[in-house]
């Protein structure tokens, strides 16, 4: 009897290289508190957009950071 194994890659927005925790406490320049994760990758629109960790999770453009233990150098 052959057995499969599966095995899943999770996303998430603390280990990605692209997202940075956002000022929740110190509001931006114009005074406004940010979310919790802020995406920096740059795009068109912008290098700074707020993200939600249910987007980092299917997010197509996410890399692991290298500074984590355990993750591929």
């Amino acid at each position: 009897m052959a057995y499969g194994i599966a095995t899943t890659t999770i996303q998430a927005a603390w280990e990605c290289r692209w997202a940075r925790e956002g000022r929740r406490l110190r509001p931006d320049p114009e005074g406004h508190p940010e979310a919790a994760w802020i995406c920096v990758r740059p795009t068109v629109r912008g290098t700074r957009r707020v993200v939600k960790e249910e987007e980092c999770a299917a997010c197509p453009h996410w890399q692991a950071d290298e500074e984590w233990p355990g993750s591929e150098r």
